[in-house]
């Protein structure tokens, strides 16, 4: 875990009797470490849906996490844009810009992009492709992804959704959590059961958008501000 986060995760190198896959969390108090026994427990059940956050059950070893990823996408200056990632793989992240990028029909390349995890644990596998590139387009067009869902899979170079492994264990940890729509490769959505949703291409990505996320108190001033600046000039 991040140093400064509260939450660890135990997992051992080695083992003679078991297997290795197997991965303790605990959270930091008051009276040392302690075990936290609900996967979600560091995510807040009564935040507000917001454009670029998006949930993936991902797995930690044995043990399936429900995960926040965030993105923020701001102008930036072509030739020197930022790519920044933090608890996520970097070159696949930029890897999925391009893809986004041919195949989402975005135009990323004068934006400054920024990812991260919620709670300082890293993601590498794959399966977080989905929830990142939901994220970075919902950040990008401002807006917010309907309530209740979530999404698995990976994404491949010409924008298909390809399958992950243990997708039954992450449909039913988010099936517990009250998510109603899983997002999940197209070729899964058997296996996956009920409350899933298969989704072939990013391309098709459009329709789990709710609504153009509000105008915040600061960027209303700003606006005012550059509004009196223009009739000074005048």
């Amino acid at each position: 875990g991040d140093r400064h986060y509260a939450l660890r995760g135990l997992r051992g190198i080695k083992n003679r009797f078991g297997t290795t896959l197997e991965i303790g969390l605990f959270e930091m108090g008051q009276h040392g470490l302690q075990e936290v026994v609900d996967a979600a427990s560091f995510l807040d059940p009564d935040a507000p849906p917001r454009a670029g956050a998006v949930v993936c059950p991902a797995m930690h070893g044995s043990r399936c996490l429900l995960i926040e990823t965030q993105a923020l996408v701001t102008q930036g200056t072509v030739g020197q844009t930022r790519r920044r990632a933090s608890g996520l793989d970097g070159n696949r992240f930029t890897m999925l810009t391009a893809v986004l990028e041919q195949h989402a029909n975005v135009k990323l390349a004068d934006q400054d992009i920024y990812v991260s995890t919620v709670g300082g644990l890293k993601l590498t596998e794959p399966a977080v492709d989905l929830a990142l590139c939901l994220a970075i387009l919902g950040a990008y067009n401002g807006l917010v992804l309907q309530k209740g869902v979530c999404a698995i899979g990976e994404v491949g170079l010409g924008g298909e959704l390809r399958t992950v492994a243990q997708i039954e264990q992450r449909v039913a940890q988010a099936k517990r959590r009250g998510y109603k729509q899983i997002l999940v490769p197209i070729t899964q959505v058997e296996v996956a059961g009920e409350n899933s949703v298969g989704v072939a291409s990013i391309a098709d990505l459009g329709s789990y958008y709710e609504k153009k996320e509000e105008i915040t108190t600061s960027e209303s001033w700003l606006s005012d501000r550059k509004k009196k600046e223009i009739l000074k000039c005048t």
